[in-house]
């Protein structure tokens, strides 16, 4: 069992017993853990970028690091900096995906799909880009539906994307 605290530490406990495992991962951690296979995903503010966010990937029985994503922009530096990890937790909804091999994170204005295997990026949704989508934000962690991607806006359009090719297929306003 992984839990991350509001002041941005991961711990491990027994399953059976309920005891500490591991000792904490030190702080910064801005997402509750993914775990997939022998891999524990968390999204960790970058201590030298301020505003920018990376996915880190621990090994479940010691949780020695496994590697790390590049960086992803989390809005700006003055909005987030100041933030304590829990607050950051509910600003970001930085909790990644694992779904058919592929780990999806969402990070203010972008859907980012990594291949966890090689650490990279296979293709980013950036709001900012999207005609008439220049002021949305992410307002939820991504969910899989269908064989899709699907996350919701601050202003309560919802995207269905392709997991594959990362092209938005469908928007619902839910709010007009």
């Amino acid at each position: 069992v992984y839990i991350t605290t509001s002041k941005g530490y991961l711990h491990q406990f027994d399953n059976t017993t309920g005891k500490v495992h591991c000792p904490a991962k030190n702080g910064g951690f801005t997402s509750p853990p993914t775990i997939s296979c022998e891999f524990v995903y968390l999204s960790r503010r970058s201590p030298d970028k301020p505003g920018q966010v990376r996915i880190e990937a621990f090994k479940t029985a010691s949780l020695a690091s496994a590697g790390s994503f590049p960086l992803m922009k989390n809005g700006t530096e003055n909005e987030i900096s100041g933030l304590t990890p829990s607050e950051l937790m509910n600003y970001s909804n930085g909790r990644p995906l694992i779904f058919r091999g592929r780990l999806y994170a969402i990070s203010g204005k972008s859907l980012t799909c990594y291949d966890p295997a090689r650490y990279t990026s296979l293709w980013t949704i950036d709001l900012s880009l999207k005609t008439g989508m220049e002021a949305e934000e992410f307002a939820s962690m991504p969910a899989a539906v269908n064989q899709k991607i699907v996350a919701s806006t601050r202003s309560g359009k919802v995207l269905v994307v392709d997991p594959v090719k990362g092209g938005i297929e469908t928007v619902y306003d839910l709010e007009t």
